[in-house]
């Protein structure tokens, strides 16, 4: 059953991405397990869905240390069929679940060298320390999505983004940052755990910004919500 589940999501991302091109060519690199094909799939549509450009506006603005809890949507992909032949008949078949859970940014900075990477010259490493928590009450399921904190592409997680110019990062590496700073890791990051996760952002950007550190997340409507930190 976990496999046709797999292979459900996977048929259903590709067609949206090869959909989403319109009349351009989208090759997907090949992949070697049902896994890595999702991964690959959400990471491609992901950059098909995220070129939009539009004006980022808060919903609020919280502190460091502050704890701040939200809805987020989870969709449910157990009804689309295997026959589908369009991106409204995906989103038609959808099912649209709502997600609780709570951040807290303890500590943003910015670094040069993180252990024994050098960042380029003219750049640093911004930095953000957060805890995560969800809540045990939120679905869970091989057809839900998205399931663990750090998931990227079409069904992303809450996580906190960079924003620079109007312009948002994503963060990379945040294991890395942990390890670099000596924090422990807790490698299980599911978002149905009621206990606090420490995790973690990195941006690598010019030197001597103040960029804006927000939590970003899509509320249960679908709507891209933006909650503003003050560091």
């Amino acid at each position: 059953m976990q496999r046709h589940s797999s292979y459900l999501i996977i048929s259903v991302l590709v067609l949206v991405i090869l959909l989403g091109a319109g009349c351009q060519k989208t090759t997907l690199p090949a992949a070697k397990s049902p896994e890595q094909a999702v991964d690959l799939a959400h990471k491609t549509l992901g950059q098909l869905t995220g070129t939009e450009k539009t004006g980022i506006t808060f919903e609020k603005t919280a502190q460091l240390n502050e704890e701040v809890p939200f809805e987020f949507r989870l969709r449910d992909y157990k009804d689309v069929p295997k026959d589908v032949q369009s991106f409204e008949g995906i989103e038609k078949a959808l099912i649209t679940l709502t997600g609780k859970a709570t951040i807290k940014v303890k500590k943003f900075g910015s670094q040069d060298k993180l252990k024994l990477t050098e960042a380029k010259q003219g750049k640093t490493y911004y930095y953000a320390l957060y805890d995560f928590k969800g809540s045990s009450t939120n679905p869970k399921g091989n057809s839900i999505q998205p399931t663990v904190l750090g998931q990227t592409g079409w069904d992303p997680a809450p996580a906190l983004v960079l924003i620079i110019d109007g312009q948002e990062k994503v963060s990379s590496n945040p294991l890395f940052l942990l390890q670099a700073l000596n924090i422990p890791i807790d490698y299980h990051h599911e978002l149905t755990r009621d206990d606090w996760i420490s995790y973690a952002g990195q941006w690598q950007a010019d030197k001597g910004l103040q960029p804006v550190l927000a939590i970003k997340y899509y509320d249960p409507q679908g709507n891209k919500k933006y909650i503003k930190i003050e560091y």
